[in-house]
């Protein structure tokens, strides 16, 4: 009986010291496929941002028109991937990207907020806006060109995000506040009516569209007039923050958002005529 229970023993703790081996035998060949396919993806997103650079250089400054056009092929077909969305935000924060690069990551981000935001889930497109925020206090000293691009996208994603209130406010809270981000807040005032009312290809229904187009623009209109104003008449001799203001006045007046009766006492009027005396 005894040995009969020796032998039950060992051949209990054999498998269990068998079952041991077999697990961490597994897990180091878990470990290991991991590693393999983590430097494998590393590899691959190496391997696609240093295409997408040599893509975006030719396709501005090759000669070869037959080069051009290949290069547009592939960032067109590139723009369509998933992989996209992670690439554009990791060449914008690369300051040492050509700027090309960069310019081209943010044209990237509207077309793909435009076209493919159904990629993303509710709270990848939060993630996705607040590092288009950080984006915008990143480049506030430019170039201008990214920073319209980096507003147009954030124009197009709040069109579709409803959930996304008190746009304005934040912009305001944001960059309204400081001299040198307030170049940003001008720059999204003066896109937001301009993307609401022209840009057809965003697919949003036409009901969706009027009720957030009025949350965005109707419902704002006094208040951004009241803030060009402030902005206007605290701009000093700075001839290009001026016509900033000017050009957001414009695009809301253009829109029809700003009622024409509301300017009749309202010193904005005065201030535009003053400028039209001036050689700038």
């Amino acid at each position: 009986g005894k040995i009969l229970e020796n032998y039950k023993y060992r051949r209990t703790v054999f498998a269990r010291e068998f079952t041991s081996v077999l697990i961490q035998q597994y897990l180091c060949d878990l470990q290991k496929s991991c590693f393999r396919s983590f430097t494998k993806l590393c590899a691959m997103a190496t391997d696609t941002t240093e295409a997408f650079l040599v893509e975006v250089n030719a396709l501005f400054t090759s000669h070869d028109k037959a080069r051009r056009e290949q290069a547009d092929i592939w960032l067109q077909a590139f723009q369509k991937t998933s992989e996209a969305w992670a690439l554009s935000d990791q060449i914008l924060r690369s300051q040492v990207t050509p700027e090309t690069a960069r310019y081209f990551a943010a044209r990237t981000f509207r077309q793909k907020i435009t076209l493919d935001l159904h990629q993303l889930d509710g709270t990848a497109r939060i993630s996705l806006r607040d590092s288009l925020l950080e984006l915008l206090y990143q480049y506030r000293e430019g170039p201008r060109k990214i920073i319209t691009q980096i507003c147009l996208s954030l124009v197009a994603l709040a069109l579709q995000m409803p959930e996304w209130q008190n746009v304005l406010p934040q912009f305001a809270e944001l960059y309204g506040k400081n001299p040198d981000t307030v170049k940003c807040l001008l720059e999204f005032l003066k896109v937001l009516p301009e993307e609401v009312n022209t840009n057809n290809r965003i697919p949003i229904s036409d009901e969706a569209y009027q009720i957030r187009s009025k949350e965005l623009l109707t419902n704002n209109a006094n208040e951004v007039l009241q803030m060009l104003l402030i902005y206007l008449q605290n701009s000093g001799e700075n001839i290009d923050y001026q016509i900033q203001v000017f050009e957001c006045f414009e695009s809301w007046l253009y829109s029809g958002d700003i009622a024409i009766a509301s300017l009749e006492n309202n010193p904005f009027l005065g201030h535009s005529f003053d400028a039209l005396q001036s050689n700038e």
